[in-house]
C-alpha cells in the first residue's frame, strides 16, 4: 500500500510528465501534450486510489472481525465539529495515504533545497 500511496505524489506525474515530452518530440508547447498530461494524470490517480481501497476493504475484512462487511468508516474531516467525537481508529489506508504524503513533501524538500541547480546565470 504505501508504495501505491507514494507513487501518487510521484512516480504517477513524473511519469505522465515524461510520456508527454517524448510524444511531442520538440521544445515547443503542444496543447495537445499538456491535455494529454493533465488526463493521464487524473486517470492513473483514480484508478491507483481504486486499488489503494480495494486493499484497504481486503485488509480490514481479514483482520477487523467486528466490523461488518458493508459497514461504511466514516471520514473525520466529512464530520461537524459541534458532532459528538466518534472513537473511529484510522484505518492502514489513512495512516499510509499520511505518511506518504509526508514522504513525497520531505522528498521535494530535498529535492528542491539540495539537488536543484539555480536557474538563474552565475555571475
Amino acid at each position: 500500500m504505501l508504495v501505491g500511496a507514494f507513487s501518487l505524489w510521484t512516480v504517477i506525474p513524473l511519469g505522465w510528465l515524461w510520456i508527454g515530452s517524448q510524444i511531442v518530440g520538440t521544445q515547443e508547447p503542444r496543447l495537445w501534450a499538456y491535455f494529454l498530461v493533465l488526463v493521464g494524470i487524473t486517470i492513473s490517480v483514480i484508478a491507483v486510489a481504486k486499488i489503494l481501497s480495494l486493499l484497504n476493504h481486503r485488509y480490514l475484512s481479514i483482520h477487523e472481525e467486528d466490523l461488518e462487511p458493508e459497514r461504511k468508516i466514516p471520514l473525520p474531516w466529512l464530520e461537524s465539529m459541534r458532532d459528538e467525537r466518534h472513537q473511529t481508529r484510522a484505518t492502514v489506508l489513512d495512516t499510509v495515504l499520511v505518511a506518504s504524503a509526508v514522504m513525497a513533501a520531505i522528498a521535494l524538500f530535498i529535492w528542491f533545497v539540495i539537488l536543484a541547480e539555480s536557474p538563474l546565470p552565475n555571475q
